[in-house]
């Protein structure tokens, strides 16, 4: 079942990274063993803190075709802070609470609620304190003690898109954007096992990479919010995968700590998040990307506040592919 969306010429679409959507989505990653495949690391090092949570509340509400929107509101700039974000949350109408806990919970349950959901929609401040509450731990335990390694890989996404959007327009962004999204013009389909339908005029959509949506996309279609669609971020199958030495003959030709920079640099990448993948201090990267900029191998531009480097065709040539 399809969820469609029609455009006209005035639409537009920008990107956001949203650290609470990332929490979001890290906890119905917990619901589902068939999305963990590429996570299992990361699985791993939190099991000691979710032994020590909590987290049955979040998770009556995570694991349906239909989660509360209030939980995770379309961030309103580009990078967002989660704290400003949570406070959205902690700000819903009650009214709005109890309309969308109980859609979730009945969709899940049927027309009788277990006593604990019932609770959640009967007490709906209580519920959204409750929720909100967390919502915050898991992002203190889950998600940002590794939140720069993720966002380097959200902000890289952006960074190719961007790229796309400049040669191809935004056609050539929404099909490549997933298999389950296309683009028939002036028609957005998506689909994602429910159906529905908005107009989207100059209010324009939201495009939000996940680090932990895949394989799936998800949309956000309900009035007040601005409609957003999140999909699997490109370069997620390396997010946890250790560093892999670079050719022998890379090694050789530019030396080793030059060889290393350009074999990681498999997606665009900031020089943070470089020197945290390879091991090596900020001034070293640095250095180094200067030189392999000087000699055709790296290009680098900003991405908002951040800039993202990323390798040339001949860098990509001379490093193997890899």
């Amino acid at each position: 079942m399809p969820v469609t969306f029609r455009l006209t010429t005035t639409t537009t679409c920008r990107w956001a990274i949203s650290p609470l959507r990332e929490t979001t989505s890290a906890v119905r990653l917990l619901t589902r063993p068939d999305r963990q495949g590429y996570h299992g690391p990361w699985l791993r090092a939190v099991a000691p803190a979710l032994e020590e949570m909590d987290l049955t509340p979040l998770l009556q509400v995570m694991r349906g075709t239909y989660n509360p929107d209030f939980l995770m509101p379309p961030p309103a700039g580009p990078n967002p802070v989660f704290a400003d974000e949570l406070a959205l949350v902690r700000r819903t109408p009650a009214a709005q609470v109890r309309a969308e806990l109980s859609q979730c919970l009945h969709a899940h349950h049927g027309r009788r609620l277990p006593p604990p959901a019932q609770a959640l929609v009967d007490h709906p401040p209580r519920a959204r304190a409750l929720l909100a509450d967390t919502l915050e731990a898991c992002w203190d335990r889950l998600i940002e003690p590794w939140w720069p390694r993720l966002r380097d890989v959200l902000a890289g996404d952006i960074a190719y898109r961007t790229g796309v959007l400049a040669d191809g327009g935004l056609a050539a962004v929404l099909a490549d954007l997933h298999p389950s999204v296309r683009w028939h013009e002036p028609v957005l389909t998506v689909d994602v096992g429910t159906h529905g339908h908005r107009d989207v005029g100059e209010e324009g959509m939201v495009l939000m990479p996940s680090t932990f949506e895949w394989p799936n996309v998800g949309v956000m279609l309900d009035e007040p919010w601005l409609p957003t669609i999140d999909y699997p971020a490109r370069g997620i199958a390396a997010l946890w995968t250790p560093r892999t030495d670079p050719p022998a003959a890379l090694d050789r030709l530019i030396g080793r700590t030059r060889a290393v920079l350009l074999s990681a640099l498999t997606e665009p990448t900031s020089t943070t998040g470089l020197a945290r993948r390879c091991g090596l201090p900020n001034s070293t990267v640095s250095e180094h990307l200067t030189v392999l900029r000087d000699a055709g191998l790296v290009t680098t531009h900003r991405v908002g506040r951040w800039l993202r480097h990323t390798r040339t065709p001949l860098g990509t040539q001379l490093s193997g592919g890899s």
